[in-house]
């Protein structure tokens, strides 16, 4: 009987072991199908973000495109108003020059009648100073010659 008991053991074991074979190989099918799974989801993935990134480095292009488009209006503006500014300040400069020379050509004509005022002060000062001694001498000669 013990090797019936065996048999029977044994029997109940391999009927056993068939079990957990076929849960086993269950269990490596289903991972195996949720491997292709994850490598199809991978690839998947893989394939949005390759699109996704494409789509973003346009849309990065396009925006740069656009900005630098904006930045190139703006500096012509900024360089037509710094011109206009700067044909303003030449005409504010022309002005001042033109007033500055009518104020040097005013400046030499009265110096000049300044310096002929002067002359004929000079001249007017030594004709009163002259005939001031004349009349000074004139007077101490009369005085004199009348004692």
């Amino acid at each position: 009987m013990p090797s019936l008991e065996i048999e029977e053991k044994v029997a109940r074991l391999e009927g056993r072991l068939d079990e957990h074979s076929k849960f086993f190989e269950s269990i490596s099918v289903k991972l195996t199908l949720l491997e292709e799974r994850g490598d199809r989801n991978r690839e998947e993935i893989e394939k949005r973000i390759i699109s996704l990134e494409n789509k973003l480095d346009d849309r990065i292009d396009s925006l740069r495109a656009e900005l630098g488009s904006r930045i190139d209006a703006v500096d012509r503006k900024l360089d037509s108003k710094i011109d206009s500014v700067n044909s303003r300040i030449d005409s504010v400069n022309s002005k001042i020059d033109s007033v500055n020379s009518r104020i040097d050509s005013v400046r030499a004509g009265l110096d000049a009648k300044i310096d002929s005022v002067r002359a004929e002060l000079s001249r007017n000062f030594r004709w009163i100073v002259g005939i001031q001694i004349t009349t000074w001498i004139t007077i101490l000669l009369a005085i004199l010659f009348k004692r």
